[in-house]
């Protein structure tokens, strides 16, 4: 058994993790920042991989860096390339704040890339909640604010003073997607489910499976010989009760674990009643036909993200 193909990436930068505890600014966590955008993906039921090597990226069609503040020069590089080759970087506020030697970037984002998108932080500060008016409804941020100065890109969000809150600027092929803010911290320490769907939708990231309601289950689907294996998870202390929409039909399916909680079966989607923590595994079988993994999302993606 083998999960399919990603085509997201979740960047994790031990770097930035370091400088954030060395600074120790009060209310700024890396670890609530990469934390909350796992939050955001698994609630959403989105298949990620965690980076960490710049050889890496290349094979993503969109990645996501929380608290990126600081970047060797070997991720600096690679980040650029990959955009420029067509890749479609997000970014939380301060992208290389820092040097790799530690000091402060003297224009943000660092590395060059503020004069070579048009675009830059004016002004930071650390605060505890942002609100960003975009026109998929209110996003909100946590532990920094960066007002932005845009001059080539595209506003896509601003604060409440309608300075630019978030910015899409081409690079290459590709383009950035940078925020003066950390939306993932902020849905970390609050577990605001409903802004994490706004979240994920607004950046045009696609789920495995569609759920609702959002929230207590969440689903996984995973690859076997032949068939997919569908796992189903209530991770609430309470009964739950979902309607899971699957990208394939359920043909002939085969019940592994936690039959009574399958209730009905209709095309491609299935209702579920599960017991807390309940578990819900099924087999589906495909014969000779091989459903394809998630690629073909990764061009939809540079396309949406973003809106």
């Amino acid at each position: 058994m083998r999960p399919p193909a990603s085509e997201y990436g979740l960047l994790y930068l031990p770097d930035s993790q370091n400088i954030a505890a060395c600074l120790k600014y009060p209310g700024v966590s890396y670890s609530d920042a990469f934390f909350g955008a796992v939050f955001m993906f698994w609630i959403n039921n989105i298949r990620f991989d965690i980076l960490r090597f710049p050889e890496e990226l290349k094979n993503y069609g969109i990645i996501y860096c929380p608290m990126p503040w600081m970047l060797n020069k070997d991720m600096l590089n690679a980040v650029k390339q990959y955009v420029r080759a067509g890749g479609v970087f997000i970014s939380d506020g301060g992208f290389a704040r820092y040097t790799e030697d530690g000091w402060l970037s003297p224009r943000i984002p660092g590395g060059g890339l503020a004069d070579e998108l048009g675009a830059r932080e004016t002004d930071f500060a650390v605060q505890e909640r942002t609100v960003i008016k975009t026109k998929k409804g209110l996003l909100f941020g946590a532990q920094e604010r960066g007002w932005m100065k845009n001059e080539r890109g595209r506003t896509l969000g601003s604060f409440g003073n309608n300075k630019p809150a978030i910015v899409k600027t081409g690079y290459g092929k590709g383009y950035f997607i940078l925020m003066g803010t950390s939306i993932s911290a902020y849905l970390y320490r609050t577990g605001d489910v409903k802004s994490a769907g706004r979240c994920t939708d607004f950046f045009g990231f696609k789920p495995m499976v569609e759920i609702s309601p959002a929230g207590n289950i969440t689903a996984s689907i995973q690859n076997a010989e032949n068939s997919k294996i569908l796992f189903i998870f209530n991770n609430s202390d309470k009964k739950s009760d979902a309607k899971i929409t699957l990208p394939f039909p359920l043909k002939n399916p085969e019940i592994i674990a936690g039959g009574n909680l399958l209730k009905t079966i209709s095309g491609k989607t299935l209702a579920v009643s599960l017991v807390s923590k309940g578990i819900l595994v099924i087999k589906i079988n495909l014969g000779n036909h091989r459903h394809p993994d998630n690629h073909g999302l990764r061009q939809a993606g540079r396309r949406k993200s973003g809106s």
